[in-house]
């Protein structure tokens, strides 16, 4: 028979198995631990993207109640009373308004265009529009240039880009070759 000593001897693979037993239990509680951790971020991240929304909600909120304080404003000038340093400027199509009265010191006034006579200019787009025979419509624009008439003169010039679109563009609606310069004329770019 074996000794009693050799009997309460402690297997050396029971230490192994009682490891093994703690050990398991600490890496769940790590994992576990982590995992808490990460769901903690993600919902401070959404508290924050609601405090967000939220102060967003209320500066759309505040603004929306400013602007329509101020078309209420507008839309009654009675009682419209902004202050001393303050000019209100209405344009309408028969006249202009103005708030207080009597402190506008200039009343803008544009002076009326002459509309340029279509006399001038018949034959020109008879060869434009019914012959299409653009060199003829070029050279009879060319000569009303010489006109002693601002409008008449004005006319021409675009009756004359006009025309010598439609002879050199590909597509006269999108010129590549005769340009507008603003406040200027035209501009060959060929």
């Amino acid at each position: 028979m074996t000794s009693l000593s050799v009997r309460l001897r402690p297997p050396q693979n029971l230490m192994v198995l009682f490891l093994l037993v703690m050990l398991a239990p600490a890496v769940a509680l790590v994992f576990l631990g982590l995992r808490l951790l990460d769901q903690d971020r993600a919902l401070e991240k959404q508290r924050l993207n609601e405090l967000r929304e939220s102060a967003a909600d209320r500066v759309v909120r505040s603004l929306d109640q400013a602007l329509a304080a101020t078309e209420a404003q507008l839309a009654s000038p009675q009682s419209w009373n902004p202050g001393e340093d303050v000019l209100r400027v209405v344009f309408h199509t028969d006249g202009i308004e103005v708030q207080p009265p009597g402190r506008l010191l200039f009343y803008p006034v544009l002076p009326e265009r002459k509309e340029a006579p279509s006399g001038p200019f018949l034959q020109a787009e008879e060869c434009e529009f019914r012959r299409q025979d653009y060199p003829a419509a070029i050279a009879l624009c060319r000569s009303l240039l010489s006109s002693s008439e601002e409008s008449v003169r004005a006319g021409a010039l675009l009756r004359l880009a006009r025309n010598l679109r439609k002879k050199i563009e590909p597509a006269p609606s999108e010129p590549q070759y005769l340009l507008d310069v603003r406040g200027i004329g035209y501009r060959f770019d060929g």
